[in-house]
């Protein structure tokens, strides 16, 4: 059987901001990208936590919608009008 990326949370530990932050750093120094860091990490309701990477001015910013239950992440790139 594979593995599955998405973990189950149960209803008393479900992902906080400050483990959304932590998740980040840790992506981004395993991809080599340690310059970039979480620019705003925010509820953006009760079921989801938003946050954005930045770094270089010349990168646009990335938006990653973390499920707090499962953990999965859904990746977005933020355009100027958004940001």
């Amino acid at each position: 059987m594979a593995m599955s990326h998405v973990r189950e949370v149960g209803p008393d530990s479900a992902l906080s901001l400050v483990e959304v932050c932590a998740r980040l750093n840790t992506r981004l120094a395993w991809y080599g990208l340690p310059r970039l860091k979480p620019a705003a990490v925010m509820e953006a309701d009760s079921e989801t936590i938003v946050a954005v990477v930045a770094g270089d001015t010349a990168l646009k910013p990335v938006r990653f919608a973390f499920d707090r239950r499962t953990g999965s992440v859904q990746r977005s790139v933020v355009t100027r009008d958004a940001a």
